[in-house]
């Protein structure tokens, strides 16, 4: 259904997140456990295709979803359900009610726009939940940042966790268990879609019939992730050891609130850069003018992905980077006080550059 069908005010306050579609580029599979499961090590990587979704606030406390009127969807959405089971759907009431939050007063409408082919295997649907989510914490002001929603995703499939955080991971478990990799070699894909889709738990349920009947042999237990994709994919092709996932991963979040007080005295505040080159340079700039850390505002692009990795020069590798909202921005700043200036030249009430002479510093640079 769509905004005009539902007598909807398409210029309602709304939040608008894509989120990316997914291949795996290795996928090693156990057999299942007792319950139904199969245990994975699967080597994600998040494609340029990607699935867009709109949260349009809707008064009457009902949740809906449908076709965009705002974006085009570029594969057919004919066997697309615009109800209950769609995964968009059921993530903003599988946010709503985890947070407890007051149906009455929170209801939405989803307009979804699909690039991701549908049934192939590249998450497409965990996309459209991801972005669910991400769009309607946005709308609904819930303050979580992308990892706690990460986090909240898993019950709504094993690839969804992976959509709502993006770039690369290694994925162990049932595939929610996330460690992110630094993929600082480009891959170029060309993917063409089959005439007809296949269900996920269709091609699971074939693959125990094959090893049943001798066909395939069994997997193990617990499957270990494919070193030799790790290495192509990172670009550390003379690493040796099973460490490897750990020696590409990201590098953990700086707690910076947690510091000792006086040792965070200059901090650079990123506000919703979404170009990957140019969020790049400024980690370069803060790395040669030597920084204490860098703080990335929800709605940033990932530091990690190789066009900013390229223009950062690695920098995001050698400072403390940490990501959340603007409350977890001013407890930093009470933590070591820091007094927080915006970029404009001209703003009133900035200093003068003498007065900011041992002074503690939070920079903060907004989008483009």
């Amino acid at each position: 259904m769509t905004t005009e069908d539902l007598g909807l005010d398409p210029t309602a306050r709304h939040v608008t997140v894509s989120a990316p579609g997914k291949v795996n580029l290795s996928l090693r599979v156990g057999p299942p456990g007792a319950d139904g499961y199969h245990p994975v090590a699967t080597v994600y990587l998040a494609v340029s295709l990607r699935e867009t979704v709109t949260a349009i606030a809707r008064t009457d406390g009902r949740i809906t979803v449908g076709p965009s009127g705002r974006h085009i969807s570029l594969v057919d959405t004919q066997d697309v359900p615009w109800d209950e089971r769609n995964l968009a759907h059921r993530a903003a009431a599988h946010l709503r009610r985890t947070l407890g939050l007051d149906p009455d007063t929170h209801g939405v409408h989803l307009e979804v726009a699909k690039q991701v082919p549908v049934a192939g295997g590249m998450g497409g649907g965990s996309a459209d939940a991801a972005a669910a989510l991400l769009a309607c914490s946005a709308l609904w002001e819930t303050g979580h940042t992308r990892a706690e929603l990460a986090e909240l995703a898993a019950p709504l499939g094993a690839d969804v966790p992976f959509s709502v955080l993006g770039g690369a991971a290694v994925g162990l478990g049932t595939g929610a268990e996330l460690t992110p990799v630094a993929a600082r070699t480009p891959v170029h894909l060309v993917l063409v879609p089959a005439d007809a889709g296949l269900s996920t738990p269709v091609v699971f349920q074939t693959l125990d019939e094959l090893r049943r009947e001798g066909h395939l042999p069994d997997g193990p237990a617990r499957p270990e992730v494919n070193e030799a994709v790790l290495r192509k994919l990172s670009g550390l092709e003379n690493v040796d050891g099973l460490s490897l996932a750990a020696e590409v991963a990201v590098p953990a979040a700086a707690d910076f609130a947690a510091w000792e007080r006086g040792t965070l005295r200059r901090l650079l505040v990123l506000d919703r850069i979404q170009d990957p080159g140019n969020l790049g340079t400024l980690f370069r700039t803060a790395a040669a003018l030597d920084w204490d850390g860098v703080y990335l505002v929800n709605g940033c692009c990932d530091p990690f992905n190789e066009k900013a990795i390229r223009a950062s020069r690695g920098s995001p590798f050698r400072l403390p980077v940490a990501a959340g909202g603007v409350k977890g921005l001013q407890e930093i700043r009470a933590a070591h006080d820091l007094q927080c200036f915006s970029a404009e030249p001209r703003g009133p009430g900035l200093p003068e550059p003498r007065e900011l002479a041992g002074a503690n510093v939070c920079l903060v640079l907004g989008s483009e």
